[in-house]
């Protein structure tokens, strides 16, 4: 950890400018797919609505990230 290194996907601000994994969230949601450093991580991380924040709906994907795809409340079963 100095000033220039290499961001690393590890939870750790690598090259010393305030921010934490920067470059590492490829939709813009705000979420990485560092899950090592996280307890909750992007599961899809080319879909911004895909995160651990998003609602839950009835599409084919777990959207919320909590490893259920379309569960019952969610398509009105």
């Amino acid at each position: 950890v100095y000033p220039g290194a290499e961001e690393v996907c590890d939870c750790a601000d690598n090259n010393c400018n305030w921010q934490v994994d920067e470059g590492f969230d490829q939709d813009g949601d705000g979420w990485t797919t560092c899950g090592d450093c996280q307890d909750r991580f992007d599961c899809d991380d080319t879909d911004p609505a895909v995160n651990p924040d998003a609602l839950e709906i009835c599409d084919g994907k777990d959207n919320d990230c909590d490893g259920v795809t379309d569960p019952p409340w969610a398509c009105g079963r």
